[in-house]
């Protein structure tokens, strides 16, 4: 039998914008497609595998998927830039903002920004999603991540951003631990557990 990602736990103690509308075919879920249930937000620090993981998990789902990050560049411009020209919080509003209209949509899966969870306003917005943190040690992120090209915010600072986030995330309703599992056997797991979550 294959192994599965390690659930670590859940804050409840148990076990419109750029979006790509999820194929079903050939997906082998008899439940997606539908408009039923929350949203799923998956957070987690900077190269745990938001964007990769939650593009299987639309899938599988029959879900739009959304990248919050792909969707604030879309609109204002490199992230790079957003944060050189005008600060880190004009771009945090900016993307609570867009966080916003997403989750005022139809039920998606919504690839967050490794910093939108440290927000109390964002915190509001993602209590109406199902919210899934993906983790892995900060030396395997290191290792995908390499000296952070593109990346603005992995920086001198990373450790202790790290830290701080990671406070952040065990809000989440579940919290799984990513590193010795493919993207695959990932989002597996995380729909294994949403379809629980909506009883289906």
């Amino acid at each position: 039998m294959t192994p599965v990602p390690l659930f670590i736990g859940s804050s409840r103690g148990g076990l419109r914008g750029i979006c790509a509308r999820a194929e079903l075919r050939g997906s082998g879920y008899p439940f997606g497609g539908g408009r039923l249930g929350r949203s799923v937000a998956l957070g987690g620090f900077m190269g745990v595998g938001k964007s990769t993981v939650g593009r299987l998990v639309a899938h599988r789902l029959g879900r739009p998927f959304v990248d919050l990050d792909a969707l604030l560049v879309a609109r204002w411009g490199s992230i790079v830039s957003q944060l050189r020209h005008e600060g880190e919080t004009a771009f945090r509003c900016r993307e609570t903002e867009a966080l916003a209209g997403v989750v005022d949509g139809p039920p998606s899966v919504i690839a967050t920004g490794g910093g939108a969870w440290a927000s109390p306003d964002n915190h509001a917005l993602l209590r109406r999603c199902w919210r899934v943190v993906l983790t892995a040690p900060l030396a395997t992120l290191r290792g995908r991540v390499g000296d952070g090209g593109g990346r603005p915010l992995w920086d001198g600072d990373v450790e202790a951003r790290w830290e701080a986030r990671t406070v952040w995330y065990a809000e989440a309703d579940a919290v799984f631990e990513t590193s010795a599992w493919t993207p695959e056997a990932v989002a597996d797991a995380v729909v294994a557990k949403v379809l629980r979550w909506e009883g289906r």
